[in-house]
């Protein structure tokens, strides 16, 4: 068109144009322009091939073409310069000149587009750790990115701290037992935290210069600013009918105006966090407690929700934080489905309307709570986990007792169980990247797998003859109870749930095995005969955890969320014959265990300084014993009990000694990250 003052395809309708180029020939330039040299026809007539390959394959090649041509050292130029009037030398320069700029203009334009059109190299961010000691978690960032509150249990307690970033000067806040989820307020100048106080929690603020902390609101936890910083949100569990109930609700910093959002039956929900604007809290929610796999979206006003599900896998998910434009969730995901299993993860952004999700970076450790610093800068905090079953010699008399390593390494091996006869021992672990059953001799500390699907096989547990196997797996996509032989063979499953049963436990006398459902339809705990037949519903609400006793009369099963609470019900009947008792904080995902005479009781709790490990308790049905409460084992601050196992005789006890790692980590160069804008702030 600039050399000839016409378009190559013209037709009356831009249908007819398209067809022209796609179809025809464009007419030969000379045809449509005088004084056209036959080399520069050549090269315009090469751009316009049909066919892609025969064209030029890159601006560089053209004007390589075009750079020859207006320099007059081509034979084409020499050709276009014969035959031509005496005026052709005054003109030609002008055309050299033109060609010669239009060469150079697409060799800049070519080195342009290089540079502004093509992708940059990728950055991926960057990874550092915050803290060494191995015992803090769940950081809170504030507005302006210059302080991190986070909890810490370097001194042999649970306080809360807060660092200055970037120097890292440290301060403790709280004296403690001060337990999870510290939240900087909006302006900056206090901090929100639980306390733990006996077998219920609390909520309190303190100035982050420091003082007197001040009680904001009995029995609740995982609390929450509002945007303008002028209420708390907060939830509150508690038992209701024999199932769990937990309220959502906020109440004014002073400690006034309570009320209830949204009351959740069934489902755990943790960890509210506002959106910008106020008007939405978003709450982890799961199907039980070791299974987070979506987000509850609740209306602040009305209490109306939705759910927002995150991509498979459906692994644990930590709390949400909101983006800076408030219509997005920022989280982790865990890459396995069950929480004791997870070493690795992704950072993810999601849309709340359309479900849509970006990977932002992956993950080498697990990562439960997260913060936005600064544009591009989170910080994180992660766990590197390692379990290991420890054993206790009970006969010494003393509460330390003998202790000697059953299994040692970098693996996750946890909820133990005896052989009926005491020669063997079942565990689940992670020591070949997949959760799987473990059979350990007791006698030679030899182990083999007993299990080896792709899915997740889980809590074991022995038939009263020793000759079956019982386990949680997802084999079926969900969790279901399986049984095989005790040497592994012949798997076959054993309930049809549908959607979440776990934890079995066999009766003295083989007739039942009894286990707790998830299933929003009819929650509890359930029995079962061996066969698979006559399903029944013992205790309806939201346990987990049953153990049934050594003469198979009782099951004793505990609370999935908050508070922690123990009851005792009678296999044949179901009737509650002890409980509730409720047990003080503690993380306590083991099961309450019988002590082979039947007339004891093992439950997970902590103590006064908020040490996790084991209480034995007296157990005598329709009888209150809470007074006979008293530490057994465990309450070692560096490898606390997470799951154990009393040995038939009683002479032996094996727990899975936690010796997992809590960091702070700071991640840097996150694209596409902010802190959230939130009401009141400039």
């Amino acid at each position: 068109e600039m050399l000839s003052g016409q378009r190559a395809f013209r037709r009356d309708t831009a249908a007819d144009t398209m067809s022209a180029i796609l179809q025809e020939d464009p007419p030969t330039l000379s045809t449509v322009a005088q004084d056209v040299a036959p080399g520069l026809q050549h090269i315009v007539e090469h751009c316009l091939e049909k066919n892609p390959a025969e064209r030029f394959q890159n601006a560089r090649d053209l004007a390589f073409q075009l750079g020859e041509f207006g320099s007059g050292s081509s034979s084409a130029l020499a050709g276009t310069m014969a035959g031509q009037e005496e005026k052709a030398p005054r003109r030609m320069p002008r055309a050299a000149l033109f060609l010669a700029g239009l060469a150079m203009g697409i060799v800049l334009g070519s080195l342009l587009a290089a540079r502004f059109l093509s992708p940059e190299p990728y950055e991926p961010p960057t990874l550092r750790y915050l803290s060494y000691s191995g015992r803090e978690g769940d950081p809170s960032a504030s507005p302006d990115g210059r302080l991190i509150a986070y909890t810490s249990a370097h001194r042999g307690r649970s306080q809360i701290w807060v660092k200055q970033f970037p120097r890292g000067n440290e301060v403790a806040l709280t004296e403690g037992p001060d337990d999870r989820n510290p939240r900087i307020s909006p302006d900056g100048s206090q901090v929100l935290f639980t306390r733990v106080e006996g077998a219920h929690t609390s909520l309190f603020r303190i100035p982050v210069v420091g003082g007197e902390p001040r009680k904001i609101l009995d029995d609740a936890y995982d609390g929450e600013w509002s945007p303008d910083g002028n209420r708390v949100a907060f939830l509150r569990g508690r038992v209701v009918d024999g199932g769990l109930e937990t309220t959502l609700g906020s109440v004014e910093v002073a400690g006034q105006g309570s009320r209830d959002i949204l009351t959740v039956e069934l489902f755990r929900v943790s960890q509210p966090r506002w959106s910008p604007d106020g008007r939405t809290l978003a709450l982890v929610k799961g199907g039980t407690e070791n299974t987070p796999r979506s987000f509850l979206l609740v209306d602040a006003e009305t209490g109306a929700t939705r759910d927002l599900l995150p991509p498979p896998p459906a692994g644990q998910l930590s709390a949400p934080v909101w983006n800076e434009g408030g219509n997005a969730l920022l989280y982790t995901q865990g890459e396995t489905f069950v929480t004791a299993a997870q070493e690795s993860g992704r950072l993810l952004l999601q849309d709340i309307e359309s479900a849509r999700s970006e990977t932002k970076m992956w993950l080498p450790l697990a990562a439960l709570s997260l913060d936005v610093l600064g544009p591009g800068t989170l910080v994180m905090g992660v766990t590197a986990r390692r379990q290991n079953l420890l054993e206790v010699d009970l006969m010494d008399g003393s509460t330390v007792g003998k202790a000697r390593w059953v299994t040692r390494g970098n693996s996750v091996d946890r909820q133990p169980v005896f052989s009926p006869d005491g020669r063997w021992m079942l565990f689940s672990s992670n020591r070949h990247g997949n959760l799987d059953l473990w059979k350990l001799s007791v006698e030679t500390g030899a182990i083999r797998r007993i299990t080896e699907d792709d899915a997740s096989d889980w809590d074991p547990a022995f038939t009263a003859d020793g000759t079956q196997i019982l386990w949680s797996s997802n084999r079926s996509g969900h969790f279901e109870i399986w049984t095989c032989a005790a040497d592994g063979t012949g798997a076959r499953q054993l309930t049809q749930d549908g959607v979440d049963a776990e934890n079995p436990t066999a009766t003295a006398d083989g007739r039942w095995i009894v286990y707790n459902s998830a299933n929003p339809e009819h929650p509890g705990i359930w029995k079962i005969h061996p066969d698979g037949s006559e399903a029944t519903r013992l205790v309806p609400g939201s346990w987990s955890v049953p153990d049934v006793s050594p003469d198979g009369s009782y099951v004793a099963f505990r609370s999935s969320g908050e508070p922690r609470t123990v009851f005792v019900a009678r296999v044949e009947n179901g009737e509650i014959v002890a409980g509730p008792w409720e047990m003080p904080g503690g993380q306590f995902n083991g099961r309450t265990r019988w002590m082979p005479d039947g007339r004891q009781l093992l439950i997970m709790g902590s103590d006064d300084t908020g040490a996790q490990g084991i209480f034995i308790q007296d157990f005598a049905p329709g009888r209150d014993t809470r007074s006979t409460r008293r530490p057994f084992h465990g309450f070692d601050e560096d490898q606390p009990p997470e799951s154990f196992a009393v040995s038939p005789d009683g002479q032996r006890l094996v727990y899975s000694a936690d010796d997992t790692v809590f960091s702070l980590m700071l991640a840097q160069g996150v694209q596409g990250i902010a802190p959230a804008r939130r009401s009141g702030q400039p």
